[in-house]
């Protein structure tokens, strides 16, 4: 056998070996943004949040916000009572709270995070646009990330969870979210009731940082992850200084439909469309070859 027929054989063997395993993520994130709000002194004039967010045209997108209120001498003064969210919109749109993703914690000062969402029948085209929180009674501190991401599946996020601890928090806080899907996204809020805290993701578990804001008595960051396999999987922050924290999650599902091909081979992901390329190569060279010899 010559060594050009061995060559395109070989082509065709690696072409036919591999089969179609999984899909590259069709997920990606897009942009992020943030902004505070804060009263000083203990104070509570804060019932409103306004930030502009850059979002990317195209189909297949998602909005996440999340936001965290802190408030100031609750239970300890007759008129401080702990805000709700009444509203969360993007261009004027109302936002859809996320379930499960709403938490509070402290005593005195407490605090909260929760989540919103919005999809592609509701968002506006490419351009910059304004996120906008109200609450329902005045409070201390406002914070808000948003992150917008593409390839997401067009329906209501697959999972979501929330956690919290009031003193003694570890420096290294590290919580769950069981996914559904496999290669789902996870966006997350984390909050503490210190502005001077350093927030940092955790290496070990992978999620990375999109924004990070400090008000004048709390601070947020929040961060994504593509989960891979469908199951448990950890988000991690490293801290120096907190006294209380919340911790919001949700998961979104990829969109099948603008996922590519390909398969894993030796660890890595190698696109479909380039064992199909090689098989074609290895056919064209055994033809050339027989009609030439």
């Amino acid at each position: 056998m010559s060594s050009k027929v061995l060559f395109a054989t070989t082509l065709i063997l690696i072409a036919m070996f591999f089969m179609i395993s999984n899909a590259e993520a069709a997920i990606e994130f897009d942009n992020a943004s943030s902004a505070q709000v804060g009263t000083a002194s203990n104070g509570r004039d804060q019932d409103i949040l306004t930030f502009s967010h850059t979002i990317t045209g195209g189909s297949g997108r998602a909005l996440v916000v999340g936001v965290q209120v802190e408030q100031t001498q609750v239970d300890t003064s007759v008129d401080a009572v702990m805000p709700s969210i009444a509203s969360v919109t993007y261009n004027g749109v109302a936002m859809t709270e996320v379930p499960n993703t709403g938490i509070e914690t402290g005593t005195g000062y407490k605090l909260m995070t929760e989540m919103f969402y919005m999809l592609e029948a509701d968002l506006p085209a490419g351009g910059a646009y304004d996120v906008v929180v109200n609450l329902d009674a005045k409070a201390e501190d406002i914070t808000a990330g948003a992150v917008s991401l593409t390839g997401v599946k067009q329906q209501a996020p697959e999972a979501s969870a929330s956690f919290s601890l009031n003193g003694s928090v570890p420096t290294t806080i590290t919580n769950s979210i069981t996914t559904v899907s496999d290669n789902a996204w996870i966006v997350d809020i984390i909050s503490t009731g210190n502005q001077a805290t350093v927030y940092a993701p955790d290496p070990a578990t992978g999620n990375v940082q999109r924004w990070n804001i400090a008000a004048v008595s709390s601070l947020s960051a929040g961060s994504t992850k593509a989960a891979g396999a469908a199951g448990e999987t950890a988000m991690g922050w490293t801290d120096d200084t907190v006294n209380r924290y919340c911790h919001s999650l949700v998961a979104f599902a990829e969109d099948p439909a603008s996922a590519v091909p390909a398969i894993s081979a030796f660890g890595l992901i190698i696109p479909a469309g380039l064992l199909i390329l090689a098989g074609v190569l290895g056919m064209a060279y055994i033809k050339r070859f027989k009609e030439t010899s």
